[in-house]
């Protein structure tokens, strides 16, 4: 009966996934080209913090997450463990085609990071791109919702905040485009630290919960420039590593969420402290499988911690409920 139960109702679901998860088409605007498999993250990045070509990631598949719940393990079980991937083919995405996949992040790629706002602003719009590849992510995101009374359906819609991430896509397209930087502000952090992980995402971030609840009824409505990218990664050339923050400058709320965490008058050891933990719950994160296992098993259950709070906010989804443990972060949204 399990075998029955799993075969009419899971496999159905894993095609209807796959199905619902795609892309066809190069993100950058106008262009037809065949895709390739993208890196959000440079290979040549992930390579400061892997062993033998491979590194750590939480990114378990829809069928390893469906067998669990077949299993009727606990679905936080799938997240406590980080998997190993390697950093050629594994850790790909249909974003881009050959040409733009090289050509349009030049400044990025072949010279390493060197604090330039055009680098910046390549940062923001690669994680833009990992946040919204999935062309049919509104049909997905239906199919996700369908069991949901409508009410719950749209205030999760709002909390996503999907078409206003593809339009903040657009926005940094075009100010790459005209080279008019002007219209981004970031904070760049240089820390002397070995490199142990890498991580990117673009957000729209709440400063508390008040914030994130006034989203989800409607009150406050984010905009697209609202909109933050965080990026965390080693140096290619020397033993540090970079945090990248940059964001809308004609966005106030998140200035003033920026601001709010004093990182200019954090002690050194706290700021680390403050940006590891960050990092570490980013939704596209690599770490250094020789740093984790250096960790006592304490601080390895912290870590796994923070991703596994970030997966049931979107595995809720397909249920009617569950708790989700509240992280401090810096900055959060449910995608």
């Amino acid at each position: 009966m399990e075998e029955l139960s799993y075969g009419q109702f899971i496999g159905p679901h894993l095609k209807t996934m796959k199905r619902l998860t795609q892309n066809n088409q190069c993100l950058i605007t106008g262009c037809t080209g065949k895709l390739i498999g993208s890196h959000v993250i440079a290979e040549s990045v992930l390579e400061r913090i892997a062993e033998k070509g491979h590194v750590l990631t939480w990114d378990p598949a829809d069928a390893d997450i469906a067998k669990n719940a077949r299993l009727g393990l606990d679905q936080k079980t799938v997240y406590q463990q980080p998997t190993c991937v390697g950093i050629r083919s594994d850790v790909t995405y249909p974003l881009f085609c050959d040409e733009h996949d090289g050509s349009f992040f030049r400044e990025l790629e072949h010279r390493g990071f060197s604090c330039q706002i055009e680098q910046v602003a390549l940062l923001a719009y690669r994680a833009a791109c990992y946040k919204t590849w999935n062309a049919r992510w509104e049909e997905k995101q239906e199919y996700l919702l369908s069991s949901k009374e409508p009410e719950i359906g749209m205030q999760y819609k709002r909390l996503f905040s999907w078409e206003i991430m593809v339009e903040a896509r657009q926005r940094l397209y075009d100010i790459i485009e005209t080279k008019d930087y002007q219209q981004l502000s970031c904070k760049i952090i240089s820390l002397n630290v070995t490199p142990f992980i890498a991580c990117t995402e673009a957000f729209i971030p709440y400063i508390d919960g008040n914030e994130a609840a006034h989203t989800d009824n409607g009150i406050i409505s984010p905009k697209a420039e609202d909109v933050i990218a965080f990026s965390f990664f080693p140096d290619i050339h020397s033993n540090k590593s970079f945090c990248v923050l940059s964001w809308f400058r004609d966005s106030q709320r998140v200035s003033e969420f920026i601001d709010s965490y004093h990182l200019d008058q954090l002690a050194k050891d706290d700021l680390v402290q403050m940006l590891y933990v960050a990092a570490i719950q980013r939704s596209l994160v690599y770490v250094s499988p020789i740093w984790w296992r250096s960790l006592s098993p304490e601080l390895q259950g912290q870590f796994s911690r923070a991703q596994i709070a970030n997966a049931l906010a979107v595995q809720n989804l397909f249920s009617d409920g569950g708790e989700v443990q509240e992280i401090d972060d810096l900055g959060d949204d449910a995608s």
